[in-house]
Parts: C-alpha cells; structure tokens; sequence
C-alpha cells in the first residue's frame, strides 16, 4: 500500500475595526483544514494488479472506501462577548462511480425515482451553522446554549441505484437537522 497526501491547516483570526458607528464589533476567525490526496494505491495479493484507488468509489474490491482527491473544511468563526457563531463548509471533490448499474431489485426504490445512468459522484458543499451564548451563572457553575443546524440548506445527497440510494461513506442522508443544547461547566 502506498499512500502520498497533503493537508493543510490554516488558521487566521482578526479584528474587524469600527464601523458605521459601531465599534467592538469582536473578533473573527478563518480556519482552512483540507487534505489533498495525491496517491492511494494497494495490491490485494501478489497474484492482483495494482489499483489506484483516488478518485474511485471502489465498490470492485471494497477493499478501501471512496476517495476524493479533495477533502476540507473551511470554518469563519466569531466571538464578541458571550456571544459567538460560526459557519462550516465541509467539501468533497467528485469520485467515479463504476458501481451497480442494472436493476433496482436490492435498492427497494421505485425504478422511476434510481437514476440508472451515475458515472460520477458529483463534489459536494453542506454547510453547518452554530450560535452560542455562555455566560449565564447558575448552580455555582455556567451555562452555555446553543442552536443550530446540520447541513442548514438541506442539500440532498445524490442518488445512485444501491441498496440505501446514496453513498454513506461520502454523504450524511439525514437532510437538515436542527438542534439547541445546553452545557453547564462548574
């Protein structure tokens, strides 16, 4: 097995200076983590070729999982205060897809809604978004909220004729999800 990657983790935080008559405004942060795939190659057994597993889905061996060449994370982060909120975008790039082309018997959807004709899983953005507030003493401890959403614009995975409809290693099938949490820290 051989395997060749690049990540990259940047981070840059700032203040952004007064404005339109409003000053502490607070801070913000940009944060880039994403891995660059160069090389994935494994050799079941002597007696097998080489395969190239980057950019595959390799459903074929089901030795390895899918791999996009590109995978990241791009967060902008802000906190004045109590106060803070931040917005993630998670990206995939696109991997070919030689998976089942033929019936949709296993897949237990209607022939009309499996597309038939997916060579390409297409990259793919879902972006999360998150307010916090913590400040509020309670108990002789704090207490912290939050709301937020999971995949906050609802975008759907894409459909392919297997068994579930979607690539699960690759995509989250939930949709969106809403959700608020408490935390108290003594």
């Amino acid at each position: 097995m051989l395997v060749k990657a690049y990540d990259v983790n940047w981070d840059y935080q700032f203040e952004l200076p007064d404005m339109f008559g409003i000053s502490e405004l607070g801070s913000f942060n940009l944060n880039l983590a994403a891995t660059y795939l160069d090389e994935y190659s494994y050799q079941l057994d002597q007696s097998k070729p080489v395969v190239q597993a980057v950019g595959e889905r390799n459903w074929a061996s089901a030795a390895v999982p899918p791999m996009p060449r590109i995978k990241g994370d791009f967060r902008i982060g802000w906190v004045n205060g109590n106060h803070s909120a931040n917005l993630t975008t998670h990206y995939l790039s696109r991997v070919r897809y030689e998976g089942y082309q033929g019936s949709v018997f296993l897949t237990g959807l209607h022939p009309s809604v499996v597309p038939r004709d997916v060579t390409m899983l297409l990259e793919s953005h879902v972006e999360d978004f998150a307010y916090n507030y913590s400040g509020i003493e309670a108990f002789g401890g704090n207490i912290m909220m939050t709301v937020g959403a999971r995949n906050a614009f609802d975008r759907r995975p894409q459909r392919m004729a297997e068994l579930g409809g979607t690539e699960d290693f690759l995509y989250d099938a939930m949709g969106r999800l809403f959700y608020a949490r408490i935390s108290f820290e003594l």
